[in-house]
């Protein structure tokens, strides 16, 4: 059975088991018991809507080292979606930058090599519970 989660501008069903702790400006999630973490950071523009050119602005990092990112929709949101070994933690990780009218979500899910896809369905079931609040 999940657990509500309500973030303030945005509420989830965290995970059976699962534990969320806040960090600066993020919201991190994780199984005690699993290997990876998943953050959630969420702004809100100041000046219009988030659109896809402030999406590649944000990514622009992964884009100019050669990553490509997948268009996805989850929910609400729509965005680019980066899937990556990081060559200096040997961690897999996954970032999407997403966007839902004036609000901007950076969401990064890391865990080690060797335990890709443990979590997969699980912060899938997460992303896709995931609603704004009006």
């Amino acid at each position: 059975m999940s657990t509500p989660l309500d973030a303030g501008i945005w509420r989830a069903e965290l995970p059976e088991g699962w534990s969320a702790e806040e960090e600066d400006d993020s919201l991190l999630i994780f199984d005690p018991e699993g290997p990876g973490t998943l953050q959630v950071t969420c702004s809100e523009m100041e000046d219009g809507l988030v659109d896809d050119d402030d999406l590649r602005y944000f990514a622009e990092e992964l884009i100019e080292e050669g990553q490509e990112p997948a268009r996805v929709s989850i929910g609400p949101l729509t965005g680019l979606k980066f899937e990556y070994q990081d060559a200096d933690t040997d961690e897999w990780v996954v970032e999407w930058y997403m966007a839902a009218d004036d609000l901007f979500f950076f969401i990064t899910y890391s865990c080690p090599r060797i335990d890709r896809g443990q979590e997969d369905d699980t912060v899938a079931k997460f992303l896709h519970s995931l609603e704004l609040d009006e």
